[in-house]
């Protein structure tokens, strides 16, 4: 059993500093979007309101706080 544990730990040692690297220096080299991003051609982007029951969001807040 602790030949197990020993091998174990050990194996968990090389492993992750071999699978860093690998994430680093490997074939896909991190996230290409990510590189790619240029925040100069962004599009805004608007949030609408949710119909639940349909009434918007916005109604059933305004009657929850005139009901208060």
């Amino acid at each position: 059993m602790p030949f197990l544990l020993i091998c174990l730990v050990t194996g968990m040692v090389v492993a992750v500093p071999v699978w860093m690297l690998w994430q680093r220096f490997g074939t896909r080299r991190g996230l290409d979007g990510v590189k790619r991003f240029d925040p100069r051609e962004a599009v805004p982007c608007t949030l609408e309101p949710v119909a639940l029951s349909a009434q918007l969001v916005r109604e059933v807040a305004r009657r929850d706080e005139a009901g208060r």
